[in-house]
């Protein structure tokens, strides 16, 4: 037979367990919110340094584009060479 004092103490360890348990729960949500807000962050550092990149392509390509010589024929040479392709292209 089963005393009933012992049934407390059963039940205030399965109240600690559980207590515990949801300390863990909330502990791994939060690491796991940080870990996605870091990786967001992450994505937006990425996509600026993309951004500031092509504005630094785009600029040296217009740069090299608007150095245009005109020959005495009347036609456009693009300080290119051959093999330029452009800002347009690619």
């Amino acid at each position: 037979m089963i005393e009933e004092t012992a049934m407390p103490s059963v039940l205030g360890l399965m109240e600690r367990h559980e207590a515990r348990a949801r300390q863990d729960f909330e502990s791994w949500t939060e690491v796991l919110e940080q870990a996605q807000v870091d990786a967001a962050r992450e994505r937006v550092e990425r996509a600026g340094v993309g951004r500031k990149k092509l504005l630094s392509v785009v600029a040296e390509e217009s740069a090299v584009n608007v150095s245009v010589s005109v020959p005495s024929g009347g036609e456009v040479a693009g300080a290119g060479g051959p093999g330029d392709f452009g800002v347009g292209h690619g």
